[in-house]
């Protein structure tokens, strides 16, 4: 659960690395974000990284999601 992340509005940078990640919907409240590390994530999607990508285009968001 990511909940608590979203109230914190001016974070840059974020390592979530294997951390069994099923919805990363709330990331995209994040928008001062540079950098979003998803990595070892197995149960992220592709559309879910692509979703998050167009909501946080000033943000590199370095995962291994496959299709």
């Amino acid at each position: 659960d990511l909940s608590a992340l979203a109230e914190l509005k001016e974070l840059k940078r974020v390592d979530l690395f294997n951390n069994r990640i099923s919805d990363a919907s709330t990331l995209r409240e994040l928008t001062k974000l540079k950098v979003l590390l998803l990595r070892e994530n197995p149960d992220l999607t592709k559309d879910q990284i692509d979703q998050l990508k167009k909501a946080l285009p000033d943000c590199t968001i370095v995962h291994d999601a496959i299709e």
